[in-house]
């Protein structure tokens, strides 16, 4: 609700396109940079389930199935795009800066993160959603394989560093990030 409902977005474009970054990264575990990657044409056409070109294992990729509640922000971000006239090199990538057709940038990404750190008092980065995701997937009994599979990772020796690397501080940042998305507040403009 928090981020659904305040003064964080400076339209309904960057809005969504903000959400489903947030809540891609935070039921995903993809790399931000493979998210910030995406392409109009990586999802289905009736936007449930989308793939993600590994930015590590080259020529490999990985689907993704997607809630109903992302998928409906993916309709109402798409719906908001279709008026923007997107630079040709630029024309098939999903999450634009705000209504001037350019593909938005991780350096924007992490400016929000930081808008929104200062604003919940708790430090929240972009992999703290991707090392939270791995990590859950290790409690809920996924086997490493698996994981490494969803994380994009060619060593188990990478998905251990995430899983046993998983903090307190790793759960509190996701917590604060969930309890903004219920809690209503203010943050201020973002592009």
């Amino acid at each position: 609700y928090y981020l659904e409902n305040n003064k964080i977005w400076v339209n309904n474009l960057n809005k969504y396109r903000n959400l489903v970054f947030f809540y891609l990264l935070y039921q995903t575990g993809a790399r931000p940079v493979e998210l910030l990657s995406l392409k109009l044409s990586s999802f289905n056409n009736n936007r449930t389930e989308f793939t993600i070109i590994s930015a590590k294992w080259l020529g490999k990729s990985r689907k993704f199935e997607i809630p109903y509640k992302i998928q409906e922000f993916i309709r109402l971000y798409i719906q908001e795009t279709a008026a923007i006239d997107r630079s040709r090199e630029l024309d098939d990538y999903f999450f634009l800066w705000a209504k001037r057709g350019r593909c938005w940038s991780y350096n924007w990404a992490r400016i929000l993160c930081n808008r929104l750190s200062k604003a919940l008092e708790d430090k929240i980065t972009m992999y703290a959603f991707r090392r939270y995701a791995i990590s859950l997937l290790f409690e809920l009994g996924i086997s490493i394989p698996e994981i490494m599979h969803v994380a994009g990772h060619t060593r188990q020796s990478t998905t251990h560093r995430y899983i046993n690397g998983t903090s307190k501080m790793t759960s509190k940042a996701v917590d604060a990030l969930m309890k903004a998305l219920n809690n209503p507040g203010s943050l201020g403009a973002s592009q």
